[in-house]
C-alpha cells in the first residue's frame, strides 16, 4: 500500500507539535514489518533529506519547488491545496494523509485526516480573526472530505461529535507517542542552560507564547510562589511566540517578574530536551490541549509534572503527575512548592511518570494508524 504525506511542513526551521507528530509517525510506520510505502511530498529535496534521513526507509521524496509567486505564506497554502493533491494523483497513492487539518482539493483516493483539537471553536478568543477564519473553513472543508478522521484523545474525539456533528464511527482517537530520551553529557547539558541565561533550579514550561496556553494564570502563580519561597527559582518558557505574545509578556513585566521569567523563543528539538530534562518541574497550564506531548516527554524524561485538570492534560498525565485547576494561581504555586519542599514526592511523581510514559509509544501509534489506512483503502 502506498501512503502519500505533505511533508512541506518539516522543511521549517524549528519544529512544533505538528512537525513532530508527523516525523514520529512516519518513523513508527518504518518501524512495522508490513508498513506502507510512504510517499513524502514537499518543495526542498535537500531540506527534506536531512531532515527525514532517520525515517527514509520505504519512503520515496517527491519534491516541486515553489514558483516565485509561491514562495509566501499564500503560494504555500495554494500549494498545499493543488500541488500536492495532483502529485498524489500522479504518483497513484493509494490512501492520503493530511497530517494537520489540511486535505488537497479534487484528490483520486480516500484520504484520512489529522485533527489535534478545537480549541479554535472552544475559545476563539485566543486566536486572531484570520487564524479563526482559516481554521473554521480547513476543518469544515477537510471533514467532508476525509474518509476517516484521526485525532489523539479521547476528549477530542468527544469535542469533535460535540462541536462538529460528526459521526463517531468515523473518528479514531489514537494518543501519541514519546521517543526515547536522549543520553544527555554534563557537558552538554551546562552548555545549553547557561547559552539561555538560565539558573538552576528551574521550572519550565513548553508552550507557544500564546492567550491559549493560560501563562498569565501561571505568572501570577509565580509571583506568588515567591511570596512562599522568596526568590531562587526561575520560570523558563520554551516556544514560539504566538497570538497574544505581546501582552503576556507586558504582564510579566507589570507583576515584577522579568529577572524571573525567562521567554527562549523557538528552541531547536535537541535544546529542548536538555532544557526539560534539567528542570526541577514541568508545568502545563493550558486551558484547552487535545493531548498535551510535552507533558508526556517531560514524563518519559523523569520529570516531575503538574498539569491543569482541564481538556485532555488528565486522560495523558493519569495519576503520574499532580493536577491543578486552571483558573486559580493559589492553587499552582501550593502544589509547586509542595513539590519542591518534599523531595520524596518528587521521587514519586519521576518513577511514576516515567512508567506511564512506558504506556505511550509511536509503534502503537503507527500501528493504528496503519489499520486506519487499511479501513479506508479501496
Amino acid at each position: 500500500m502506498k501512503v502519500g504525506y505533505n511533508c512541506r511542513y518539516l522543511e521549517r526551521p524549528v519544529w512544533t507539535g505538528t512537525e513532530q507528530y508527523l516525523y514520529n509517525l512516519l518513523q513508527g510506520l518504518e518501524s512495522l514489518a508490513d508498513g506502507p510505502d510512504k510517499i513524502l511530498f514537499g518543495m526542498n529535496k535537500s531540506v527534506l533529506e536531512q531532515k527525514m534521513r532517520p525515517a527514509l526507509g520505504r519512503s520515496t521524496l517527491v519534491t516541486k519547488p515553489p514558483s516565485c509567486c509561491q514562495d509566501n505564506q499564500v503560494g504555500r497554502f495554494v500549494w498545499d491545496l493543488q500541488a500536492v493533491g495532483k502529485m498524489a494523483d500522479r504518483h497513484k497513492v493509494d490512501v492520503f494523509h493530511g497530517t494537520a487539518f489540511t486535505l488537497p482539493r479534487n484528490l483520486d483516493m480516500p484520504a484520512a485526516v489529522t485533527f489535534f483539537d478545537l480549541a479554535f471553536l472552544r475559545h476563539p478568543g485566543f486566536y486572531s480573526l484570520k487564524e479563526n477564519l482559516y481554521l473554521r473553513w480547513i476543518i469544515s472543508r477537510s471533514a467532508k472530505t476525509a474518509s476517516a478522521i484521526i485525532t489523539i484523545s479521547e476528549f477530542s474525539k468527544k469535542e469533535m461529535v460535540s462541536l462538529l456533528g460528526l459521526d463517531p464511527q468515523k473518528i479514531f482517537a489514537i494518543p501519541l507517542g514519546v521517543s526515547n530520551n536522549p543520553q544527555i553529557s554534563e557537558d552538554s547539558r551546562d552548555d545549553v542552560i547557561i547559552r539561555y541565561g538560565i539558573k538552576k533550579p528551574y521550572l519550565i514550561t513548553v508552550s507557544t507564547v500564546t492567550a491559549r496556553k493560560n501563562l498569565k494564570m501561571l505568572l501570577q502563580a509565580v509571583t506568588k510562589l515567591k511570596q512562599l519561597k522568596g526568590s531562587g527559582i526561575t520560570l523558563c518558557i520554551a516556544g514560539r511566540d504566538g497570538f497574544g505574545a505581546g501582552e503576556i509578556k507586558k504582564h510579566c513585566l507589570m507583576l515584577g517578574l522579568g529577572s524571573r521569567v525567562i521567554f527562549t523563543g523557538p528552541v531547536p528539538q535537541a535544546d529542548l530536551e536538555v532544557l526539560v530534562a534539567n528542570a526541577a518541574c514541568s508545568l502545563a497550564p493550558s486551558r484547552y490541549e487535545g493531548f498535551g506531548l510535552p507533558v508526556l516527554e517531560a514524563m518519559a524524561a523523569g520529570v516531575p509534572v503538574i498539569a491543569a485538570d482541564s481538556s485532555a492534560l488528565p486522560e495523558v498525565v493519569g495519576q503520574a503527575g499532580l493536577l491543578a485547576h486552571p483558573d486559580n494561581p493559589d492553587d499552582w504555586a501550593f502544589k509547586i512548592s509542595s513539590l519542591l519542599d518534599d523531595p520524596g514526592l518528587g521521587q514519586r511523581l519521576r518513577q511514576s511518570g516515567r512508567e506511564r510514559a512506558k504506556t505511550f509509544t509511536w509503534h502503537n501509534t503507527a500501528l493504528r494508524t496503519q489499520q486506519v489506512y487499511e479501513n479506508i483503502k479501496v
